[in-house]
């Protein structure tokens, strides 16, 4: 889960002068640690195992991020002081929707659906898991060869 924190403290605020980087990070780290502690104390432990998803999540290859969705409702896990966005749990189903940067999407696909389950397992939880790729980023046609047509320098022949 990503905390967004100013990248600037103006000292006026602050009361201290200075570029307030040292006071940003702090206030990152208390506020990443109360989140997960929120996060441990939920009913039900949904958001602790929204947090475990999405962490395992982005570390497979190929995942670019964990993506809100698409249109006008966001896709997330609430809890108390945050959200992890990009993980929904149902009753039967953990839904995870990504960005990819990388083809075929069926490898980065199947891989994150392991990684959930596997987490699901940890957690003494069999729900079934659903993977959407949202996103595709930095993705070219021809991404094993790189090359953008039939034969790179040639153009094919015609009428042989």
């Amino acid at each position: 889960m990503n905390v967004k924190v100013s990248d600037h403290l103006d000292s006026a605020a602050t009361g201290r002068a200075g570029s307030g980087h040292a006071e940003t990070d702090r206030a990152e780290t208390d506020r990443a640690e109360t989140d997960r502690l929120d996060a441990g104390r939920d009913a039900g432990g949904r958001a602790g195992l929204a947090l475990a998803v999405a962490s395992a999540v982005e570390a497979v290859p190929g995942v670019v991020r964990l993506v809100g969705g698409r249109g006008p409702l966001e896709v997330a896990t609430l809890y108390r002081h945050g959200k992890v966005v990009g993980v929904r749990h149902t009753d039967r189903t953990v839904i995870v929707h990504i960005a990819v940067g990388v083809l075929p999407l069926q490898g980065v696909t199947r891989a994150v659906g392991e990684t959930v389950r596997q987490v699901l397992s940890r957690a003494g939880d069999d729900r079934d898991v659903a993977v959407v790729v949202d996103e595709l980023e930095g993705v070219s046609a021809f991404p094993e060869t790189g090359r953008h047509g039939p034969a790179a320098g040639r153009t094919p022949r015609s009428g042989r």
